[in-house]
């Protein structure tokens, strides 16, 4: 979660399961409210910008009830529409960016698309060629416009 491009309030992770008939979905979510170092809050932008801050309790109540509206509208068979919510506030789009595949650390300019139907991104390489980047441990640093994979 970015103010700008300068700025990093917070981030979103979430892993995906199956198992049998059932998808799971882990979701973990951080944002800076409060603290002003080592980089802003997202009180801090609020308040510069002459408005009222947010109260910490009303604003995890808020993102929680419209959360559940959303994991309802999935569960309901109306993707299409919490995907066009999702490009509402799309940050990526036309984005270059770089990817360091494992073997033998190839970097490939790539321009970020969109997501596919499962939810990964979509890029389009200098050749042309539209493929997926599938989450299997790798790590977008959005700041350096760079697909890496994760140290471990």
């Amino acid at each position: 979660i970015y103010f700008g491009n300068k700025f990093k309030l917070g981030g979103v992770i979430a892993k995906g399961t199956v198992v049998r008939d059932d998808f799971i979905v882990t979701i973990g979510a951080g944002l800076n409210l409060n603290n002003e170092h080592p980089t802003r809050s997202v009180n801090q932008v609020i308040k510069e910008s002459g408005k009222d801050e947010l109260v910490q309790e009303e604003f995890l109540a808020d993102t929680f009830n419209i959360l559940e509206e959303v994991i309802e509208k999935c569960n309901n068979g109306n993707f299409a529409e919490v995907k066009a919510l999702y490009y509402k506030y799309w940050l990526h789009g036309d984005q270059k960016i770089r990817i360091i595949e494992n073997e033998d650390d190839i970097v490939k300019n790539v321009t970020v698309t969109g997501i596919d139907e499962y939810g990964f991104l979509r890029v389009v390489d200098e050749d042309n060629k539209e493929f997926s980047v599938f989450d299997d441990g790798n790590s977008f640093d959005m700041m350096e416009g760079l697909i890496k994979p994760k140290t471990r």
